[in-house]
Order: C-alpha cells, then structure tokens, then sequence
C-alpha cells in the first residue's frame, strides 16, 4: 500500500518539477535572446542547484557557457562546456542557440578529460587460522528440560453442550488480506460485496484520472507550441524589421501578447487537471476508510456466538471460542473457578 501511495506521490511530484523546469528554462532562453546574458545566466544557475537530471543538466551547463562566451569569460564558458560534454559527448549547438558564429570553433575546441585511473591495492592474503581447541564433552551436554506445568482443569458442568450451528458459506470464507483493501478503483468494496459502492468509486475514478491526464497533456501541448512559435515571431521580428520602432511593436503584440495569453490557457488546463487529480485521490482515500471500517465490522460479526442460544450458554460459548483465551484459575476445597479474560 504505501508504496503504491508514494509512487503515486512521486508521479505527481515529477509532473509538477517538469512543468516549473520547462517554464524556467524558458524564460532563461528568452533572456539570452534578448541579451540579457546576466540573468539569463542566473535562472540556468538556480536550475542547476534543484537537482535536475542528467539530460537537464546537459543542457543548463550548455546555456550557461553561451552566456559566459557572450559576456567574454571565456575560461568559465570552458568549463561550463566541458561538464556538458562530460555528460553527452555528442553535444552539439542549435541553430537558435548561437548568436555568435565563433562560438562554433570555441565549442568545438572543448574536449573532455579523461578520469585518472585510482592506483591499484594489492590484496593482503589471509593469515591462517590457529585450529579450535578441543572443547570437554561434560561442556557439550544439553541441560535437562524444564518441567512443564500444566494449568488445572477446568471444571465445566456436563448438562452445557454446543448446539449445532450452521455457518454459512460467507461467515466461514477467510477475510481477504488487508492489503488489497488499499487498492484503487472500489476493490475494497467489491470485497466487502458493496457492489453499489464499489460501482459508483471506479467510475469516479476512471473519470477524474482520465479527465486529470487529458488536461494535463493539453498543458503540456499548449507550453510546448507555444515555445515553438515564439522563437519563430521572435527570429521574424529580428531578420524582417529594420525599424527598431516597428520592430519593437511587432514584438509586443505578436510575441508578448501571444505568449501571455498562451500561458494563461495553460495554466487553466494545469489547475484543472491538479483537480480532477486531487478529486481522484481524495475518492480512492474515502474508498479505502470505507472498506477497511466495513471488513472491521465484518471480522467483528463472523466471531460473535449463536444468536438462538440463551444469555448463560451464549457467554460460555463466546469464551469457548476466543482465540487463546487468557485464563486466573482459584482453588478452594474440591472446586475450581476459573477467570476468562
């Protein structure tokens, strides 16, 4: 159970770090096109101290060395280019990346150091073991067992005895583990034959899931094209405009704009989808309280005696039938009472 639970929250915890990281990234690579080499720099570097992935990575260390090589620091840019292709020796340079084409060479330069080898430790051969002494035979003799004491009988009047009792084929099954009362879409239910329950849960949570990652793709879809297209208006604006004027209106209305309103659809379809997700988990938790209760009541009802019994022989039976019944036995004269508990 709980480590279908944290999978669950880990699943939602990457979703949520993969959204923030593409938002990120892309507002650092908006900087540099604008040459805002600084804080451009700034955003790959706060990137870099969240503990991305290897691919990530790769490519934060290769935006950040642009910006080095831009501002001039080129022993920095070096380095920075060197842990990228320490991770993919194959890196190479988009088109949209390059703002200046000698950062090609310098790029190209760049080889990765090969790790030194740790010298060699020669194994140190074992020493011989000195043979055991011979232990005495008197040491190897088992002690003599404890006596075991055997409680006093009981004394029960011989007039009492168990009625038969039929059991039914469901209060004599076994109860299922408690283990698959923790799964998702009403098995607990459909175990405990609430089948109404179980019904109305699954088709809840095949709605709310369903809904969830159809959102969150939607998002994900938006943020992606979106990116697309801005860096496509942005190069429009920079290659056809020799207006700096015209230029600059042009990229307010087609790239600004265009990007603000993207971004708020794709934020309405990430809340939703957040929803439909939190619904889903909050349904699978009620279903699981609702069926662990429901088997509760279930053990409770299955150990209970026969009801057609009287209240003297139905007390004795319930205690005839108590799993390892703890019993404070007193003797007195030629009678023995005995204490169940």
């Amino acid at each position: 159970m709980w480590k279908k639970r944290n999978c669950l929250i880990l699943v939602l915890g990457l979703c949520a770090w993969g959204d923030l990281f593409a938002k990120d990234y892309s507002a650092g690579f908006q900087e540099y096109l604008r040459a805002n080499f600084q804080q451009s720099k700034e955003i790959f570097v706060d990137l870099l101290a969240a503990h991305p992935s290897a691919d990530e990575k790769k490519a934060l260390y290769k935006m950040k060395g642009l910006c080095e090589f831009m501002q001039g620091d080129r022993a920095a840019a070096a380095k920075s280019f060197e842990k990228a292709k320490a991770i993919d020796p194959t890196l190479q340079l988009s088109s949209q990346e390059i703002l200046d084409q000698s950062v090609l060479d310098f790029f190209a330069s760049i080889t990765v150091r090969s790790p030194k080898r740790a010298p060699s430790i020669e194994k140190k051969k074992p020493e011989p073991v000195a043979p055991h002494e011979e232990v005495p035979a008197a040491w190897l003799e088992k002690p003599a067992p404890a006596p075991v004491i055997q409680p006093p009988p009981v004394a029960t009047s011989p007039e009492v005895a168990a009625p038969p009792h039929v059991v039914s084929e469901q209060e004599h099954a076994p109860l299922p583990h408690m283990a698959y009362y923790f799964l998702p879409f009403g098995v607990g239910q459909y175990l405990n034959h609430t089948y109404g329950l179980g019904i109305a849960s699954t088709v809840t949570q095949i709605v709310t899931l369903s809904l969830g990652g159809y959102y969150y793709n939607s998002a994900t879809t938006i943020v992606g094209k979106t990116n697309g297209e801005v860096t496509d208006r942005e190069h429009y604006a920079n290659t056809h405009f020799s207006d700096p004027v015209a230029q600059k209106a042009y990229y307010q209305t087609q790239v600004l704009d265009y990007q603000s309103e993207q971004t708020k659809k794709s934020d309405a379809a990430y809340n939703t989808s957040y929803i439909m997700l939190g619904v889903f988990a909050s349904v699978w938790i009620s279903s699981v309280v609702e069926a662990l209760l429901s088997r509760s009541h279930h053990a409770h009802n299955s150990n209970e005696a026969p009801s057609n019994l009287s209240d003297e022989e139905q007390q004795y039976f319930s205690l005839q039938l108590r799993p390892n019944p703890r019993t404070l036995s007193f003797s007195g004269g030629t009678m023995t009472w005995t204490v169940y508990f």
